[in-house]
């Protein structure tokens, strides 16, 4: 009894270690753990000992993209991503849709050790200029201040220019249920028939709803493929919509500035090349 507690001790303190390891001229950090079976296992979080070409990055293996940031490398990471170009292809399963984002697209671009993992996702955070679809320089989540950011490339935005956020989730049997809003306004008999308050603007019918003492204004307009829902509260700068791509059962929720309600036209269709564009497919069922 005594002799197996001893050596249950003496692994312990083995396995919990740190070990220090010299290699050249640098140093890597060996973090050393113990799984279920009690193997002893080895992960190295160091940064490499030369500096990484694009090739490099490349070519790394796939990490496991569900493993826990604790030992993460920003600084690593960082450096890793600026050495990426916007046009990469980063492999995604969206529910039962398969496609591949380049990675500028993405505004919650994934850890680069996962750069060559099929990325398994419940919902993709993406963003675009109009009225170019370009992908932006930076993630969108990290500019709150604007809306048409100032990019190497575009030094000056002109003023129909802006960067969409939109969020895409497909909807199904065993996926998330359709949000209400785009039902409960575009099926109110009301707004069917014409009420009260309800006039064309643009392609799209509009109307006013109270919030408070102030009102929040709605355009929305329906077809067999799809529906759109766009609110723009009184005192923001940016406006949501909600579009029901119908033929696809996917549901986008977008963030856009407030003047680009106009553009909702190049906005819905510039999301649904862009999906063309990375191949959309759907995945065969077994």
């Amino acid at each position: 009894m005594f002799r197996w507690l001893s050596q249950f001790l003496q692994r312990l303190l083995t396995v919990t270690a740190l070990a220090v390891i010299a290699v050249g001229s640098g140093t890597a950090l060996l973090v050393a753990g113990v799984n279920a079976w009690g193997v002893l296992s080895i992960h190295d979080y160091s940064a490499p000992s030369r500096p990484e070409t694009r090739e490099d990055v490349y070519n790394l293996p796939c990490d496991d993209a569900t493993r826990s940031t604790s030992y993460e490398n920003f600084d690593l990471n960082r450096r890793r991503g600026a050495l990426i170009e916007s046009t990469h292809p980063v492999d995604v399963d969206l529910g039962p849709w398969k496609l591949a984002v380049p990675w500028g697209y993405w505004n919650s671009r994934p850890f680069v050790r996962t750069l060559n993992c099929r990325h398994a996702l419940e919902a993709l955070w993406l963003q675009y200029w109009i009225p170019s679809l370009d992908a932006p320089e930076r993630e969108m989540i990290y500019v709150s201040n604007t809306d048409s950011p100032v990019e190497e490339r575009r030094p000056n935005p002109r003023p129909e220019e802006s960067v969409v956020q939109a969020m895409l989730k497909p909807y199904g049997p065993g996926l998330h249920d359709k949000r209400s809003t785009a039902g409960w306004l575009i099926e109110s008999q009301n707004l069917v028939r014409g009420g009260a308050g309800i006039v064309q603007d643009g392609g799209l019918w509009k109307t006013t709803v109270p919030v408070g003492a102030l009102k929040a204004i709605y355009w929305f307009r329906s077809s067999e493929i799809e529906d759109l829902v766009i609110r723009c509260d009184p005192i923001s700068t940016r406006c949501m919509g909600e579009v029901d791509f119908k033929d696809l059962s996917l549901e986008a929720t977008l963030i856009f500035n407030r003047n680009a309600v106009s553009q909702h036209v190049l906005i819905v269709d510039g999301l649904r090349s862009l999906l063309s564009r990375w191949q959309l497919t759907k995945a065969v069922s077994q």
